[in-house]
């Protein structure tokens, strides 16, 4: 058993970002080229929504790992939120 003095408080994360080390599937929403994207894991799956089908391909390419929907970011979320980990709407 423990006592008090032997309990060492785990540190917490505030970093909005330190939150995907821990999930597994990502939504990132409104993705443009994917530049917050480029800091994220690797290991996370990650689907990224955005509208322009020009800016999609370019971040396909820079992602090519990563499942991209041509759509609408509002209605992707309102229809798979439930799905992910993690979302990131910027």
């Amino acid at each position: 058993m423990q006592t008090d003095s032997e309990v060492k408080p785990k540190k917490v994360e505030t970093n909005k970002v330190s939150s995907l080390l821990t999930c597994y599937s990502a939504l990132n929403l409104y993705a443009g080229l994917g530049g917050n994207r480029a800091l994220w894991p690797e290991h996370v799956k990650v689907t990224a929504v955005e509208h322009d089908p020009e800016i999609a391909r370019a971040y396909q390419d820079r992602f090519p790992d990563d499942i991209v929907i041509i759509g609408d970011a509002h209605v992707y979320l309102l229809d798979n939120y439930q799905r992910f980990d993690f979302i990131w709407s910027s």
